[in-house]
């Protein structure tokens, strides 16, 4: 193989990773320059750990784009998508009863909903290429080598979506996550039920899914599946919808690890 094979070799045998970092008005400039400086720190990352994704810089919904951002996605009707999710009070979601947490009070609803559309996006973008993708949120960094082989031939991958991130600092329950995963040993699990027991607390079953959803590999059938469950339930933010008691094993996660979270508070659902 000559020297100009090898590289486009090396090339094609790269999977796309996707990162969503925000580019234009009317986020502040403040943010935009944070989010490029975070998008180039995990540039540099996927190089410096030899990890083998082809980056691609991927503009984030904005909240003025929520609109002409959702008619881009096209393998399910959003004409009459709502975002579902409770907004100022915790309660069971009407179609499957189970015990939601409102984001934090200082959040504005209106960038959860534009993160949620900029994930969806992808998953449309997925399917248009009818192959497997990695999403990465800004935010995100690789600290060992990935491939896409590591998971896509693993034997207990079930065909779905699977979390490539640390839960520390990404999640609330952080460590207790953290444990789960250890008890469970090396490979490619279910996500754990993040409070015992099976996720259930006082009887309030809340959604157990990826940590953060910051850094993670999804297939096209997984992509379709999660826009058809959007449609079924309306929007919810994108690390919650992701769960398995609406997708059941498809959702899963690998440990060790190979990303977490860059030490900062988010710029993608912060912006004030």
């Amino acid at each position: 193989m000559s020297i100009v094979d090898l590289e486009v070799h090396q090339v094609m045998s790269k999977i796309k990773g996707y990162i969503i970092t925000l580019t234009q008005f009317p986020t502040p400039e403040w943010a935009i320059t944070h989010s490029k400086s975070c998008t180039d720190k995990l540039i540099k990352s996927i190089k410096d750990t030899q990890t083998e994704i082809e980056p691609i810089v991927f503009r984030a919904t904005e909240y003025k784009s929520l609109k002409e951002d959702l008619k881009l996605i096209t393998y399910i009707d959003t004409s009459n998508l709502e975002y579902t999710y409770p907004m100022l009070h915790e309660g069971r979601e009407r179609i499957t009863g189970l015990y939601m947490m409102p984001p934090a009070p200082h959040e504005d609803v209106r960038f959860r909903i534009a993160c949620m559309i900029s994930h969806m996006r992808l998953w449309q973008k997925c399917i248009d290429m009818d192959e497997p993708i990695v999403v990465l949120e800004h935010d995100a960094i690789f600290t060992h080598k990935f491939k896409k082989e590591y998971i896509l031939e693993h034997k207990d991958f079930l065909g779905g979506v699977c979390g490539l991130n640390t839960p520390i600092r990404a999640t609330r329950e952080d460590k207790h996550y953290a444990i789960l995963l250890n008890e469970l040993g090396y490979g490619i699990h279910t996500v754990p039920s993040i409070l015992h027991p099976d996720g259930v607390v006082d009887g309030k079953e809340i959604p157990s899914g990826l940590p953060g959803n910051s850094s993670y590999i999804i297939t096209p059938l997984a992509a379709k599946a999660l826009l058809k469950k959007t449609k079924e339930v309306g929007m919810w933010p994108n690390d919650v919808v992701m769960c398995k008691q609406l997708m059941g094993d498809w959702v899963q996660i690998a440990h060790p690890h190979f990303s977490e979270i860059q030490i900062h508070n988010s710029s993608t659902t912060q912006i004030q």
